[in-house]
């Protein structure tokens, strides 16, 4: 619990604040009567990972709305968006950083998520990523 040092967030080009916090819902439900948790059901989750070719002067926070605003084109609803892997280097443009992001999508049935919709998501956020950034 607490903020991550400056230097290890350096190491990704991120230049705000990052905290991590853990949190133990039953022990805060115990705590306090009034608060309740509703657990959605998801008979099947589906990840889809997106590699993306970001320049060292666009922030993450502009990425991410980037990713989250292009999800809403898939069906069921995101249960969790993670950088998956980080590289600069060898076949990577100077000044440029390559993100792997793993995005999990549950949905209601075990219906799986179509390649028009995957590719309606990626036509998407191809379109609203900021200048500069890509998919690879």
């Amino acid at each position: 619990v607490g903020l991550i040092k400056r230097h290890i967030i350096a190491h990704w080009g991120i230049k705000e604040n990052v905290a991590i916090a853990e949190l133990r819902i039953p022990m805060l439900l115990r705590l306090k009567s009034n608060i309740s948790a509703l657990t959605v059901p998801y008979e099947h989750v589906r990840s889809i990972d997106v590699s993306l070719l970001v320049p060292e002067n666009i922030s993450w926070q502009q990425v991410e709305a980037s990713l989250i605003s292009a999800i809403k084109q898939l069906p069921g609803n995101p249960v969790d968006i993670q950088v998956t892997d980080v590289y600069k280097g060898k076949n990577i443009p100077e000044n440029t950083t390559s993100f792997t992001v793993s995005i999990k999508i549950g949905l209601p049935r075990k219906d799986s998520i179509s390649a028009k919709d995957i590719n309606k998501f990626r036509e998407e956020l191809s379109r609203i990523l900021p200048e500069g950034v890509c998919l690879r």
